[in-house]
């Protein structure tokens, strides 16, 4: 098996789905079905990547970011959520994700992404990140490709 990957996430067909595209690319992954599962398999597994949900019983996406960067400053953590609201995606940024796949998305999609920060250290320029909470107007919703743009010119 390759890298762990840890996939958080309170649907159980969404956490099944994603372990059929990675577990396909040869990862192994651990599953957690909220936030406070997620941070305890994150102590046990030390995975190489996290993908989190942000809406979740017990603890939600924004409070296990924090639990987990407190285990590890470094931890890298992708979320992956259906709110396409830029205040929103900007403050997973902010908490400490190092990207945002909105669903529904495409396996394809995924699988780049996780190559992507398994294979590199993606740094932020939070000041370009906080400028997204207010450059769109406050009820906006954008699309993966938005997001994508937006993270590139944010990156260091």
């Amino acid at each position: 098996m390759g890298e762990k990957i840890l996939i958080a996430d309170d649907a159980a067909f969404m956490r099944m789905m994603v372990k059929d595209i990675l577990e396909k690319t040869g990862y192994e992954v651990i599953e957690a079905a909220d936030g406070a599962e997620g941070t305890d398999k994150f102590k046990e597994h030390k995975p190489a990547l996290v993908l989190m949900d942000i809406t979740m019983p017990n603890m939600n996406g924004f409070a296990a970011i924090g639990e987990i960067k407190k285990l590890d400053a470094n931890a890298k953590i992708v979320m992956l959520s259906a709110c396409s609201f830029p205040k929103f995606i900007a403050d997973t940024f902010i908490a400490g994700a190092v990207d945002f796949i909105l669903k529904p998305f495409q396996a394809e999609k995924l699988t780049a992404t996780v190559k992507k920060h398994l294979s590199e250290d993606i740094k932020l320029n939070m000041d370009e990140v906080e400028r997204w909470q207010t450059g769109f107007e406050p009820d906006a919703h954008i699309s993966q490709d938005i997001v994508d743009e937006l993270l590139s010119k944010a990156a260091l």
